[in-house]
């Protein structure tokens, strides 16, 4: 007697599903909703996608490029204070993003 199995880890194309579709609803949300509004579900979305406490936004400039370290720790304290959520510092992760 002889068996075989075939099976595939489909883990990867979950999770690419799953942030397609928190994009899409993000798209959607934004449009009827205001920025601050949205910066709170997008906080929300990517503590439930990552199964994480922490988050923190990376900012970047009109033209692409990462804003002064000064200016990302006063919008992430911004967003600590407004949204009481657990929002981490992002220049501690500085060296990540060189």
């Amino acid at each position: 007697v002889r068996f075989q199995a075939v099976g595939q880890d489909t883990t990867e194309r979950k999770l690419m599903e799953q942030l397609l579709k928190s994009r899409l609803m993000l798209r959607e949300y934004s449009i009827e909703h205001s920025v601050d509004v949205v910066v709170g579900r997008v906080l929300e979305e990517v503590k439930r996608l990552t199964c994480c406490e922490y988050v923190f936004f990376r900012f970047v400039n009109s033209e692409g490029g990462i804003i002064g370290a000064d200016e990302q720790a006063k919008l992430n304290s911004s967003l600590r204070n407004k949204y009481e959520s657990n929002i981490l510092d992002s220049s501690m992760f500085d060296d990540w993003f060189m």
